[in-house]
């Protein structure tokens, strides 16, 4: 992710030199909940948050057997129901309740996106510099393989920055210049929105989105990013944006954040939830109610917590933290409520795992963490610790 970073920043500094003099104002002004004072206790006063997974019915079950994925475990991402991916010598479909691998594929990338939809997967990757979407059924059957930056010649996209609708009808994907749409039964690529046309009206534009993704109806595109002031201001450092555009170009909204840079972007139901940078890590969490516009400040339980990892769940109902020490502390909440659900404590490995941030996965329906420590170290083995909570 710092590689990510550092590659943003960098673009920023070209795109600011190009930006043109126009921003957009949002539709409807975002709300901001007043934070809870600060609270360095683990006993800390709770911050409620949306009812996230209101809209999700396919609960991830199951958990994991370790010794059924072959190689060194190198990442893990969710997949459909109670299935999930692990990328280790190869890309690995696993059946969490039935403790079986389903399917694999070649993957030598560790920097890959997975997105989800009725009847398959799009699989994002780099290969030789260029992102490169494949399109698979559910049983990971390839089905349609694009170059992204050739159907709009715009080189610099992120594999994040790519997702498809729920439908498997529309990819989107954003790029140096604008977000663009493709349409997977036309075959056809289009602009979806210029960063050089926005609006100056609200004063913001976009340098670059590193975060995308169709909200639950299909209707909008999601995104987070960098920005800057229209007209640019000299001197002035980027800063994170958020917002969401209609496929129709009927409607759009921008949300500027100055203290708070995000990381990444979640979306579930009708709320998106958005840890922020760990440079900046505060002890809060970003909600965003897609509906009403209006945005939550979820509080965790110490006020660095988020500094070692931010951590959601399959479905959005849960949200952990790690936290690095003599061992790692893995706290878990609900979404809902911002209750503390779980605080676990890993000890019993040796040193070296507690100095690298872990990787945290939760399924929601049997309430099982699974956490990945020394996943990417190459001269480690992948340690793995399971609990229920």
């Amino acid at each position: 992710m710092m590689k990510k970073l550092f590659s943003l920043l960098t673009v920023l500094v070209f795109c600011l030199a190009l930006a043109a003099c126009g921003g957009w104002q949002p539709e409807d002004e975002t709300v901001p909940i007043p934070r809870p004072q600060e609270n360095n206790h683990d006993n800390a006063e709770e911050t409620p948050g949306f009812d996230s997974a209101a809209n999700v019915t396919d609960l991830t079950e199951g958990t994991l057997n370790p010794e059924t994925i072959p190689g060194k475990i190198r990442s893990c991402f969710y997949g459909k129901e109670n299935r999930l991916f692990f990328l280790s010598d190869q890309l690995h479909l696993y059946d969490t309740k039935k403790d079986e691998i389903l399917a694999s594929i070649p993957a030598a990338e560790q920097q890959i996106s997975i997105k989800t939809f009725d009847g398959g997967y799009l699989i994002s990757a780099i290969e030789n510099g260029s992102v490169v979407s494949t399109i698979y059924d559910d049983s990971l059957m390839e089905k349609e393989r694009l170059v992204l930056s050739e159907l709009m010649n715009d080189d610099f996209i992120l594999e994040d920055a790519v997702t498809i609708a729920k439908d498997g009808t529309q990819i989107a994907f954003a790029g140096m210049h604008g977000i663009y749409l493709y349409d997977l039964e036309n075959k056809s690529a289009s602009v979806l929105q210029k960063f050089e046309d926005i609006s100056a009206v609200g004063g913001t534009g976009i340098s670059i989105l590193n975060q995308l993704d169709f909200s639950d109806n299909g209707k909008d595109v999601i995104y987070a990013g960098l920005g800057h002031s229209v007209p640019v201001i000299d001197g002035e450092d980027g800063f994170s944006v958020y917002g969401s555009i209609a496929i129709d170009g009927s409607s759009q909204q921008i949300t500027k954040k100055d203290s708070y840079e995000v990381e990444s972007l979640y979306v579930y139901g009708n709320t998106l939830l958005m840890p922020q940078i760990f440079t900046n890590a505060d002890g809060t969490l970003l909600m965003a109610d897609l509906t009403t516009k209006a945005e939550k400040m979820f509080r965790f339980s110490s006020g660095q917590e988020g500094k070692d990892g931010v951590f959601c769940s399959s479905q959005g109902n849960y949200v952990a933290t790690a936290v690095l020490g003599e061992g790692i502390k893995i706290r878990i909440y609900d979404v809902a409520t911002g209750e503390l659900l779980c605080d676990e404590t890993i000890s019993n490995m040796e040193e070296s795992y507690f100095s690298r941030v872990p990787q945290v996965m939760i399924l929601d329906g049997s309430r099982t963490c699974i956490v990945f420590m020394g996943h990417g170290i190459s001269d480690m083995e992948t340690a793995t610790h399971i609990f229920e909570f």
